[in-house]
């Protein structure tokens, strides 16, 4: 079972996600007894649902690096990290049973302000299919 954010905690995404500009307020939510996945859910459209995780728990020796021009959409500055979340899109791969990463394309988040957007970053390193290998975390 979910636990849903009350609609007052709305993430705004201006520009909606590549795909789908026409779903614009979403919420994140943590997967009960599955941390530190978490599910980003359309207010509009509620079966339009996808699995993400913090960058932060997947293990990668490429660093992400976000241009600050798209940081400046969602009004981070880039001076206080601790204003911005970074998800990446995961995906189930039926023929290897496995989880991958869209690594290319996270989900950045200023969470102060509940505003977001999903980047396309031009990093040729970096993969849409990233093989899911988990850092080691506290639940």
């Amino acid at each position: 079972m979910n636990q849903l954010l009350p609609e007052n905690n709305a993430i705004q995404f201006r520009y909606g996600i590549p795909g789908f500009e026409f779903l614009t307020k979403f919420l994140i939510a943590e997967v009960e007894g599955y941390s530190p996945f978490r599910v980003l859910t359309s207010i509009e459209k509620q079966d339009f649902t996808m699995l993400i995780l913090d960058v932060n728990f997947i293990s990668s020796q490429i660093e992400m690096k976000i241009p600050k021009k798209e940081l400046k959409k969602i009004n981070i500055n880039g001076s206080d990290d601790s204003e911005m979340a970074v998800y990446a899109i995961l995906k189930y791969d039926k023929a290897s049973q496995a989880f991958t990463a869209n690594m290319k394309a996270p989900i950045v988040v200023n969470s102060e302000e509940l505003v977001g957007q999903q980047v396309i970053l031009d990093d040729d390193r970096l993969s849409v299919n990233q093989p899911l290998t988990l850092l080691q975390c506290e639940s």
